[in-house]
């Protein structure tokens, strides 16, 4: 792989190189030669799965329990890979013969990592999801003071963190890399976020903190009254990225009197540009930066806006990917990249949605296709309800939000059909 990198990569390229690290696979390499023993003597792949899988299951059942290190591992893991740790998804069969089971497993430190790339003529440049970000300032400027390159400094991070996994970047070791983000950078992109204030009526004019939390836990406190307000403003446009621009003018909008007029605005591009001359744009760009820096589950940087949806329009609109994969029965991929199980009526209504169909057609396919068919039962109060359409009308206005929200829906003429 690093040859084919070092040989084929543009002189200004960036190579992805995705692996499993250590110190981290040292622990799952416990829970691997678990399910290897179980599944010894199976050839099917299927089979061999299914037999790690229940292995590793009765092991963390039998164990010691919560009252060790070890069986606090063991009954996590087990849960973790059938989808029963906070908000993991199960692990399919197929999927854990790949990751845990497959015949050839080979994690590295990461410094062993980039010893290997450089032997090839490639530097690191950075990491798809950074893994530092959420430590304390305190701590990683402690490492900064012991590491004596940014490979030490990762390398660290990893000791300190558990790393399992690494997504990086690397690029031709004859590029002079300039490491420090500069906060002006956010107003060339597309923000967006998903972070709720804490509190349910957070105060956005006066000078006062507020907090925000993503899903992962991660908190970001803000006094700055645009800052607070861009938060608001991009929670409820999730998941939709907004350019600097639209998200400084939203939020001042918002800071407004309502019978106030707004700030005009010209293209998003423009406004960008201009942007960080003026001070609310500087800290606004500085908090983006720094919520950035610290997780993504505050904050999101984009550099090519995808065409997501906030709420259904009058004519919703999903991928012809999620179309294809909702009829299939499995898992579907928004274009987050990002695997989701629908329920049931949510995956007969997918794979109508393509954009050419208002509500009143999309009632009428589910009533005429899979209620009539007797798929799909439409319930209340655990009987067959009488007013069929009034009430799928009011599940299907439900449906369509939480698509929405997953990242599901796309806005019109946003991919072909």
């Amino acid at each position: 792989i690093f040859d084919i990198c070092a040989e084929q990569l543009n002189p200004q390229g960036i190579a992805y190189i995705s692996y499993n690290t250590y110190p981290g696979w040292h622990m799952i390499e416990v829970a691997r030669g678990i399910m290897l023993f179980e599944s010894r003597g199976l050839d099917d792949p299927e089979a061999r799965a299914a037999a790690g899988r229940a292995g590793l299951s009765l092991l963390a059942e039998l164990g010691p329990g919560e009252s060790s290190a070890y069986g606090l591992f063991l009954n996590n893991y087990a849960r973790l890979i059938d989808g029963e740790l906070d908000d993991s998804l199960p692990k399919s069969n197929s999927l854990l013969y790949h990751d845990e089971m497959s015949e050839y497993n080979s994690p590295v430190y990461f410094h062993q990592f980039a010893a290997r790339a450089a032997a090839q003529g490639l530097q690191y440049l950075g990491d798809l999801h950074p893994g530092s970000i959420s430590l304390p300032a305190a701590v990683t400027d402690r490492l900064r003071g012991k590491a004596r390159c940014q490979v030490e400094l990762e390398q660290y991070l990893d000791l300190l963190e558990n790393r399992t996994f690494r997504q990086t970047l690397l690029c031709h070791d004859d590029v002079v890399l300039n490491r420090t983000v500069k906060a002006q950078r956010a107003a060339g992109f597309h923000a967006a976020s998903r972070a709720e204030a804490v509190s349910s009526q957070p105060e956005l004019r006066a000078v006062s903190v507020e907090q925000f939390r993503g899903h992962d836990g991660a908190l970001l406190s803000i006094d700055h009254p645009v800052s607070k307000a861009a938060m608001v403003c991009l929670a409820e446009a999730w998941p939709r990225a907004l350019p600097f621009g639209e998200l400084l003018a939203a939020a001042r909008a918002r800071l407004e009197p309502a019978e106030a007029p707004s700030h005009p605005m010209g293209s998003a591009e423009a406004t960008a540009a201009g942007a960080c001359g003026e001070p609310d744009a500087q800290v606004l760009a500085a908090n983006l930066v720094r919520a950035f820096q610290y997780s993504r589950s505050l904050v999101e940087l984009h550099s090519y806006p995808v065409p997501l949806a906030s709420r259904a329009g009058e004519r919703p609109q999903t991928s012809s990917l999620v179309r294809y994969l909702a009829q299939g029965g499995g898992l579907v991929t928004n274009l987050r990249h990002e695997r989701l199980e629908p329920d049931p009526l949510v995956r007969f209504l997918l794979p109508y949605l393509d954009g050419s169909r208002d509500r009143d057609d999309i009632l009428d396919l589910l009533l005429e296709g899979p209620v009539a068919q007797g798929l799909l039962r439409v319930e209340q109060h655990g009987e067959p309800a009488v007013e069929t359409r009034d009430l799928l009308a009011t599940e299907l206005e439900n449906c369509l939000a939480w698509a929405a929200r997953a990242a599901l829906l796309v806005e019109p003429g946003g991919e072909s059909q």
